[in-house]
């Protein structure tokens, strides 16, 4: 079983209390894991959402975290995220040279998150 490590941008209470909530939801009901392959990429299993705004949508129809965590706190983070995701967007449409990025990192993100956190 793999446990990967929440992003250093993320809220490490929320990740943890998914994972721990998720984990023993798996131990009560006894979930069967799934395959172990090698290479999880390459298995014929559904993959996790691949951007913010895509996991933001797949959240806001999951059964299992709205039980877990109330609808008003799924309602919220999904209204927050979807805000977030508003604001990049906006400004990518505005700033389109990418020469400007520092390692595929735009200005927006370093002020979003580097001079808040």
């Amino acid at each position: 079983m793999e446990n990967r490590v929440g992003d250093s941008a993320a809220n490490p209470y929320l990740y943890i209390a998914a994972q721990a909530a998720a984990g023993l939801d798996g131990i009560f009901n006894r979930t069967d894991p799934g395959p172990v392959s090698d290479d999880p990429y390459s298995a014929d299993v559904p993959q996790l959402p691949g951007s913010l705004a895509e996991a933001i949508d797949v959240l806001e129809q999951d059964g299992f975290y709205r039980k877990a965590f109330g609808d008003g706190f799924i309602d919220y983070l999904v209204t927050m995220k979807r805000s977030e995701v508003s604001r990049y967007d906006a400004w990518v449409a505005e700033n389109p040279d990418e020469s400007t990025y520092v390692n595929g990192v735009t200005d927006w993100e370093h002020r979003e998150y580097f001079e808040l956190f």
